[in-house]
C-alpha cells in the first residue's frame, strides 16, 4: 500500500553538467524509481515517496557505464522480494499485481517467467530460483536464476533466462 524510497548519493551532474543538477536535486540518481525519463518505476504504489539527497565530497565522480540505473535496480528487486517474502506471496504474483499498469515491465516479467520455469519444481543439484524486472535507458528487462550454494560457500549460478524489450529496433 505504501512505498518510501529515500536514495543519497553523489552527483554526477554537479561535476559534469551543473545546469541539470540545481536545488540539490539530480534526476540522474533517480533513473528506474520516477515516472519520466528513460527509466520507469515499474510497480503502481498507492502512496509513493521518492525522496533524494545529494551528499557530494571533494572526490569527484563520472559515468560508470550505468550510472545509477544499476543499482537502483538492484536495490528495488531485492526490496520487493524481500517484502514479497514477508507478505506470503509467490514472487512473481507479488510483482504481478503492483504492474497492472505497466504493460511493458509486466511483459518481459511474464516472459522470464513462463520460459524460466518459473512455479515448477527445481531442478536436481539447484537450490533457488530468483526473478527479477526492471526499466533502465527506454529498455525493459527481467531475468530469472537458478542457482545453489557450494559446501565451499561459492554461489554457482546453473541456468538463467532473460527478456528484453527495447522498442523498434533501426538500422539508420
Amino acid at each position: 500500500v505504501g512505498l518510501r524510497l529515500r536514495v543519497s548519493g553523489q552527483s554526477i551532474n554537479a561535476y559534469l553538467n551543473p545546469t541539470a543538477a540545481r536545488g540539490g536535486n539530480d534526476d540522474r540518481q533517480l533513473q528506474g524509481f520516477s515516472e519520466k525519463g528513460d527509466a520507469h518505476l515499474g510497480y503502481t504504489v498507492p502512496d509513493l515517496l521518492i525522496e533524494y539527497a545529494m551528499r557530494n565530497t571533494h572526490v569527484p565522480v563520472g559515468p560508470w557505464r550505468g550510472v545509477n540505473t544499476n543499482q537502483n535496480g538492484v536495490y528495488l528487486e531485492c526490496f520487493m522480494e524481500e517484502v514479497a517474502r514477508a507478505a506470503g506471496k509467490d514472487s512473481v504474483e507479488f510483482r504481478r499485481a503492483l504492474m497492472k499498469n505497466h504493460p511493458k515491465h509486466l511483459g518481459v516479467l511474464n516472459a522470464v517467467a513462463e520460459k524460466g520455469d518459473w512455479g515448477k519444481p527445481l531442478p536436481p543439484g539447484v537450490q533457488g530460483r530468483g526473478i527479477a524486472q526492471f526499466m533502465g535507458y527506454g529498455g525493459n528487462s527481467a531475468a530469472t536464476a537458478e542457482v545453489s550454494i557450494g559446501k565451499d560457500g561459492k554461489v554457482k549460478v546453473h541456468r538463467m533466462v532473460l527478456a528484453i524489450n527495447c522498442g523498434h529496433a533501426v538500422n539508420p
